[in-house]
């Protein structure tokens, strides 16, 4: 499974702290930027439409393979700015010595 850093943005809800807001603060307010959410998780399923990741996986019993995962988060491929894949530093000395 790769391991991936997940750039995306979501819906907020906008709260300037009063019930009632002045329409041209909140024009202000989002015109400043967007909700970007940030998820690290190790890919459990992907296709066109979305990217499922879990944060946390367990061996199992005799420790040779992950067959559990907690945290599942799935995300709409619609939403995400950027995907970017994680490697350790073994794995990119590794890569270096192989080209």
């Amino acid at each position: 499974m790769k391991l991936v850093l997940i750039e995306w943005v979501d819906a907020c809800s906008i709260n300037l702290g009063e019930a009632w807001s002045d329409i041209e603060e909140l024009r202000d307010y989002v015109k400043d930027g967007k909700c970007v959410c940030r998820n690290v998780g190790w890919v459990i399923y992907e296709d066109k439409e979305q990217i499922v990741i879990v944060s946390a996986l367990q061996k199992n019993s005799d420790c040779q393979e992950f067959e559990r995962a907690a945290q599942a988060f799935a995300i709409p491929k619609q939403w995400c700015e950027k995907i970017t894949e994680l490697i350790s530093i073994e794995e990119k000395k590794t890569k270096k010595k192989v080209v």
